[in-house]
């Protein structure tokens, strides 16, 4: 990210850089200096547009797992996609 940042700050100071001579100086891909420079935002700033769970049901899971570990269970992935899913559905998202 900060590659990317200083190739940007380098074309701005100095236009008559190609964006070829850019990626290579700075290591980055050009399609993603491209992209970033026509103002694209980072795939780490987006909101990911999935449900979460709040702190409170990530509790609620988490003691829900380490009570069936106590009792000799081990939780199936299937068993947690449900319960999460229940809990989201409850708070509506």
């Amino acid at each position: 990210e900060a590659r990317i940042i200083l190739a940007i700050e380098a074309k701005r100071t100095r236009p008559q850089l190609s964006i070829r001579k850019l990626t290579k100086q700075f290591d980055v891909r050009r399609t993603m200096l491209q992209y970033r420079m026509t103002g694209r935002t980072p795939k780490a700033n987006k909101p990911s547009g999935l449900p979460t769970l709040t702190g409170s049901e990530e509790e609620a899971i988490v003691q829900y797992i380490s009570q069936l570990d106590f009792r000799g269970f081990s939780p199936r992935k299937a068993d947690m996609e449900d319960m999460a899913n229940l809990l989201m559905a409850k708070h509506g998202a």
